[in-house]
């Protein structure tokens, strides 16, 4: 991993921790658990997903190649990512890479 995406990964967490959630376009993912190893959220329906590190850390790795995934609504996001993230957890990812502003994940 390197620098840019470390810092990226860790502050989508530092904002999740700060926030206590994530907001998507109709969801809330409330932040249950920090670990060393990701994050558990409950989402609205009362179920908890876990979020492992590695996965954002795919995911921020897709977005710092291609930054316009950035403005794709959840489903062809999902299109983007499903090759690399094979759980459903697409929503919540999508509403955690949205707690960092899209400047971010453009390489300088």
């Amino acid at each position: 991993m390197n620098n840019k995406q470390n810092y990226i990964v860790e502050k989508i967490l530092q904002k999740l921790s700060e926030q206590g959630f994530a907001q998507g376009k109709r969801n809330k993912f409330e932040l249950v658990e920090s670990t060393e190893k990701g994050v558990r959220i409950l989402r609205e329906k009362g179920t908890e997903d876990e979020i492992k590190k590695d996965e954002i850390e795919e995911v921020v790795k897709i977005l710092l190649e291609k930054p316009n995934i950035y403005d794709y609504n959840v489903e062809n996001f999902r299109k983007e990512i499903e090759k690399v993230i094979k759980r459903r957890i697409y929503s919540p990812l999508w509403a955690m890479i949205h707690l960092v502003d899209k400047d971010e994940y453009i390489l300088d």
